[in-house]
């Protein structure tokens, strides 16, 4: 079987083996329609399973920076909900929860804009019960649905519930999945006061990019897809 690996930044490639004749991987460049249409391009590349894989925002307050989120299913802004595959859930829950101390299944939100202040995460959370934010689960999940095929998505927190995301870096990330420094530039220009979050972020996300490395290691190269 073929596996598609979409990811949404080109740091989350990074932790990934390379390319092989087993696995296609995809980056979305943190746009939810790109992630979808991708989605499609993998099932169309033969791609039996579809893999989302990279670092998430924390809504849970109880899920912290580092821990590995593994989706249930995913749940979108109109309380739809696509059950992730079951199966392929367990496996993984077994085979990381031996090596990695904070690995939790539930929920993923999926949000087509970013999710940035404590309030819209505590919000969200209140009402979804999710664990986590991305923005491209959903739209990849609704393609496998669609195509009668399993997904799942692997998460690494990279921010918890009471962070904020400075507004300097949102919006920011090219198609290629990488920030475009420019735009990045220009808005610290415009609130240089965002220096010291952006600082603190950065090192969050280091951190949870540690743990996504070590997970392809763990699961094997199907990421324990049947």
């Amino acid at each position: 079987m073929m596996l598609g690996v979409l990811t949404g930044l080109a740091r989350e490639i990074e932790c990934l083996p390379s390319q092989t004749t087993e696995m296609l991987i995809a980056c979305a460049g943190a746009m939810p329609e790109r992630a979808e249409s991708i989605s499609r391009c993998l099932i169309d590349q033969n791609c039996g399973a579809l893999l989302s894989f990279g670092i998430a925002g924390a809504l849970c307050p109880n899920v912290q920076v580092g821990d590995v989120a593994v989706s249930t299913g995913v749940i979108n802004a109109q309380d739809d909900v696509i059950v992730a595959d079951d199966v392929w859930l367990l496996r993984v829950m077994e085979l990381l929860g031996q090596e990695i101390s904070s690995v939790h299944k539930g929920l993923i939100y999926g949000s087509d804009i970013a999710i940035a202040s404590p309030q819209l995460k505590s919000d969200i959370y209140a009402k979804s019960k999710a664990l986590c934010v991305d923005m491209e689960t959903h739209r990849m999940a609704l393609v496998a649905q669609q195509s009668a095929i399993p997904f799942l998505a692997i998460r690494v927190i990279s921010d918890d519930a009471t962070r904020a995301i400075p507004s300097a870096v949102l919006g920011v990330i090219g198609e290629n999945g990488k920030p475009q420094i420019s735009r990045v530039l220009k808005g610290l220009l415009r609130h240089p006061n965002q220096i010291p979050a952006l600082m603190a972020l950065s090192k969050d996300m280091e951190l949870a990019l540690a743990t996504l490395r070590r997970v392809p290691g763990i699961l094997g190269p199907l990421f324990g897809a049947a």
